[in-house]
């Protein structure tokens, strides 16, 4: 056993020695056998390295990217804030550049006119409401600009100043429909005026019998006093209407019939202080007939100088408002002279009823003044660059249409109450009132889905002086006015 023990050792070291020396002999030869065996097991086992790796590679990369996570989000965020600070300079660079060629053009264009040149930049065009074509510019008062001033571009005339305030203006651009300048043929010198339709076209009449305009020529503005675009003073036409002026023969109309029904009522409210005077002469309320009877031309000539300080505010809204309020106080002075000289059912409300017609009274008042807010955030309000309340012109409608609705309500409760009761002449004004406030608050709401037109806001307007003196007949009738009480 032992001796065939020791021939199995000597036998596998014989193995050995003879199979180093043969792969010895082999690697001298030039062939690698150690070399095929490895390339002979990658290739084996290639397949498996692959999908072992396509397994645990991810679960590797995530936690090394744990690792790096967050000096990688810091380089992503300085790469973020560079790249924004060089975006913002290329922008600021590109408008300083067109600023430059703008400015150059203006300054070359105010040079040959002898012009002292503002810089101004546009902030704002236009407003929420449909204001038409106008600007607003980053210079005002405090930079020397005054209403009426000709704004200018490299290209020639942009608009004119329409209302400043201490750091801001107005523009009313050359295409709104409302601008006229007058302007001439720079070849032939004839005359005319330009106005613009809205957009990029414009309408040129020529005002000079003989003269003639051809494709190409150019139009030059006429000239301007004290450096303004047009003389500050009233345009021909505004006292008495001309042919073909600039403001159009409606406007014209409209102004001038204006001026003449205000002197026509002031001559009426001057005979009426007269007769009421000679009539109350035995009158036992000689002392209100006579009061009452002065407040009329008083008050017209109130509304006259009224008149010239809105003017003078540029139609300032609050200005336009109590305009309106002056001249509902007149109606109501006027009725309370009527009732007074002429007499007038007396019927005197109980209950509940007493309580609430004040209440309506100062209703009305409420709708009324709140109404003329509205009117004064919209794009009613004057012309279409003169300033506005700085309110939101929804918000305000919501507010008018719910004092209206509350008005409706009280209305219709106390029209209920007053044909209960058998007070049939109060019942019958309340109704009266009652339908008028209806077709106030239809038209109303029509106009405000419709885009408030013209016509259907001056029948508001109308509307709203017969609520007023409708109302004003119910508390003259009923002896109630503007005191609040308790049921009677």
């Amino acid at each position: 056993m032992a001796r065939g023990g020791q021939n199995r050792t000597r036998l596998l070291i014989i193995t050995f020695l003879v199979t180093a020396l043969l792969l010895l002999t082999l690697d001298l030869r030039g062939f690698n056998i150690a070399e095929q065996v490895r390339s002979t097991t990658q290739t084996v086992l290639s397949p498996f390295e692959k999908f072992t790796n396509k397994i645990f590679s991810p679960v590797g990369s995530f936690f090394g990217n744990l690792k790096n996570l967050s000096s990688s989000s810091k380089q992503i965020d300085e790469l973020k804030l560079e790249v924004e600070k060089l975006t913002a300079q290329s922008a600021l660079n590109e408008e300083l550049a067109g600023q430059l060629k703008q400015l150059r053009g203006v300054l070359d264009l105010a040079s040959r006119a002898n012009y002292q040149v503002v810089s101004a930049r546009v902030i704002n065009q236009g407003a929420a409401a449909p204001f038409k074509q106008t600007i607003k510019i980053d210079v005002g008062s405090s930079s020397g600009v005054e209403k009426n001033m000709t704004v200018i571009n490299e290209a020639g005339l942009v608009g004119v100043v329409k209302s400043v305030s201490n750091d801001s203006a107005i523009v009313l651009l050359m295409n709104d429909p409302t601008f006229k300048v007058g302007v001439r043929i720079a070849s032939t010198q004839s005359v005319g005026v330009l106005s613009g339709e809205g957009g990029d076209n414009f309408i040129f009449q020529l005002l000079d019998p003989t003269g003639e305009i051809k494709v190409g020529d150019v139009l030059i503005a006429r000239g301007s006093e004290g450096g303004r675009p047009f003389v500050p003073e009233c345009t021909p036409g505004s006292y008495t209407p001309i042919p073909n002026q600039a403001e159009g023969q409606l406007h014209a109309w409209i102004e001038f019939g204006n001026r003449l029904l205000t002197i026509l009522l002031l001559l009426i409210a001057v005979i009426v202080l007269i007769i009421s005077i000679r009539i109350s002469r035995q009158a036992n309320n000689k002392k209100r007939i006579r009061v009452l009877a002065l407040l009329q031309p008083m008050g017209i000539f109130g509304q006259g100088i009224l008149g010239g300080i809105t003017v003078l505010t540029d139609l300032h809204p609050i200005t336009v408002a109590l305009h309106y309020i002056l001249s509902i106080f007149l109606i109501s002075g006027a009725l309370s002279l009527k009732y007074e000289v002429l007499g007038n059912i007396v019927e005197r409300p109980t209950g509940v009823l007493a309580t609430l017609l004040p209440i309506i009274v100062w209703n009305t008042l409420l709708v009324l003044i709140v109404g003329t807010v509205v009117t004064g955030s919209g794009p009613h309000a004057g012309d279409e660059s003169s300033p506005r309340f700085d309110f939101d012109p929804r918000l305000i409608s919501w507010l008018h249409a719910d004092l209206v609705i509350s008005l409706i309500i009280i209305t219709s409760i106390s029209y209920l109450l007053a044909k209960q009761s058998n007070q049939l002449n109060i019942a019958k004004r309340l109704l009266l009132f009652l339908i008028i406030s209806l077709s106030q608050a239809l038209i109303g709401y029509v106009q405000y889905f419709t885009g408030l037109p013209i016509v259907l806001v001056a029948l508001h307007l109308i509307g709203s002086t017969l609520v007023w003196g409708v109302v004003w007949s119910i508390a003259s009738m009923t002896k109630v006015g503007f005191k609040l009480q308790g049921p009677r």
